[in-house]
């Protein structure tokens, strides 16, 4: 499990308050009856559907990758840096 997903898991852990014994009333009772459902959930199921609806957007961006690499290669070829050319667009990170 990679740190962001681990993050999120975590987080939805804390959310559900899952680790408080102590609450025994209203949704936190349902919480509890359901916990072992909800915990496999958290830490197996959603691990895989994260990962494969990411897996698309993966290849898309190998895609990406393979494109940006055949311009680098155009540029060098004809001997202009891309750190060189003027910034046109926004940078999306």
């Amino acid at each position: 499990m990679n740190d962001k997903l681990k993050i999120f898991t975590d987080l939805l852990k804390e959310m559900f308050e899952m680790d408080k014994e102590d609450l025994d009333f209203g949704i936190y009772r349902i919480m509890k009856l359901r916990k072992n459902e909800i915990e496999n959930f958290i830490d197996n199921d959603l691990p895989l559907r994260v990962k494969e609806i990411l897996s698309s957007y993966a290849k898309d961006n190998l895609e990406i990758k393979n494109k940006m690499k055949k311009i680098e290669d155009s540029c060098n070829e004809l001997g202009v840096s891309i750190e060189e050319l003027p910034e046109t667009s926004e940078k999306i990170y």
